[in-house]
C-alpha cells in the first residue's frame, strides 16, 4: 500500500528576485499520480505533464492530451529512472506568472536565483527507484537537487546547467 493517501504532497519550483519568492511550477503527487504543473495566468490553459498511476502519460494543455503512452506503474516495483520533463525558466517568466510562494500550501521548494536563470539552464523532473541518478544531459553541473521521497517512485528535482 502506498505511504501517501491524501492530502495531495505539492512541492514547489519558485524564483527568488531581491526579497520576493515567485512561484513557476508545482510538482503534485496524488493518489492518481505525479503531475508537473506550470503556473499560467489563463486558468483554462492548465499546462501539465502527468505520470497516473494508472500507466498512463501525456502532456495536457487546453483539454488536450500530446505524447500519450504508457510507463511503468507508480508503485514499488518501479525501476530506473523515467524523465517527465526537463525544461528552462525564461529570466523574466516568474515576473510574468507573477504568482507569490506561499510557503503555507508547499511541503517543500527548489528555489532557484534570478541570477541562474540563463541559457543551458534547466530543471529537470525525474521519477526514479529509491538513490536513483536524474537524467540530465551529458557533462550536466548539477546546481542543486531536491529529492521528495514520501512514496516509491522518488522524485528529484534538479537544476542543472548543460554544458556544450
Amino acid at each position: 500500500m502506498s505511504a501517501v493517501q491524501s492530502p495531495d504532497v505539492l512541492y514547489a519550483v519558485a524564483v527568488r528576485d531581491s526579497a520576493d519568492l515567485f512561484l513557476t511550477h508545482i510538482i503534485r503527487r496524488s493518489a492518481s499520480g505525479v503531475y508537473v504543473i506550470f503556473r499560467r495566468d489563463n486558468p483554462r490553459w492548465d499546462p501539465h505533464i502527468s505520470h497516473h498511476k494508472s500507466r498512463q502519460y501525456h502532456h495536457k494543455s487546453f483539454h488536450h492530451k500530446a505524447f500519450e503512452h504508457r510507463r511503468q506503474k507508480l508503485d514499488e516495483r518501479f525501476r530506473g529512472t523515467e524523465n517527465l520533463v526537463t525544461f528552462s525558466i525564461a529570466p523574466d517568466e516568474h515576473r510574468a506568472i507573477n504568482v507569490p510562494y506561499e510557503v503555507t500550501s508547499f511541503q517543500g521548494v527548489l528555489e532557484i536565483e534570478v541570477g541562474e536563470l540563463r541559457p543551458g539552464t534547466f530543471v529537470s523532473v525525474d521519477l526514479t527507484e529509491p538513490n536513483g541518478k536524474p537524467i540530465l544531459t551529458l557533462r550536466a553541473e548539477v546546481i542543486r537537487q531536491a529529492v521528495i521521497n514520501d512514496d516509491v517512485p522518488w522524485i528529484l528535482v534538479t537544476l542543472f546547467r548543460s554544458s556544450h
